[in-house]
């Protein structure tokens, strides 16, 4: 299914700050893992967390999506050091998001939680209308940024 997000100006200013902190930290935790070549998650976290909370602002969940998210990508090759772009993805969970009836979604932010629009894209639009039933979350969990 197709959701696009519908952000005010002042709700994508916060999402793109989130996105751009989470992704630095994940870049942070690769030096680190890559340094101490530490590929365990539980390691990795008693090494980083803290300093994904004081220095990167993240709350305590986008801290620890960001590690998995690190752990994961340097688990594929150890011989490299992984590199995330600004506005990679966030990994998103039931903490991080959650959906808000059939228009709004509920996002974590650094500065805290986010009640964003959306829209479901495509013919899924008239089908979600005529069938008039609640969504479940893990149907949309596939969501798309504008």
């Amino acid at each position: 299914m197709l959701l696009k997000l519908a952000p005010t100006t002042e709700q994508a200013q916060a999402l793109l700050e989130t996105m751009h902190a989470f992704n630095a930290a994940c870049n942070y935790i690769a030096e680190q893992a890559y340094a101490g070549k530490v590929g365990n998650k539980f390691e990795l976290q008693k090494m980083t967390y803290g300093t994904l909370r004081t220095m990167y602002h993240l709350p305590a969940q986008l801290a620890i999506r960001a590690i998995s998210k690190t752990t994961e990508a340097y688990k594929r090759d150890k011989s490299i050091q992984p590199s995330f772009r600004p506005e990679g993805a966030i990994v998103y969970d039931e903490r991080v998001m959650s959906f808000k009836g059939l228009t709004h979604v509920s996002l974590l932010t650094l500065s805290g939680r986010v009640l964003v629009a959306f829209r479901i894209g495509g013919y899924q639009q008239a089908r979600m209308e005529s069938i008039n039933k609640p969504i479940s979350s893990i149907a949309m969990a596939r969501s798309i940024w504008p």
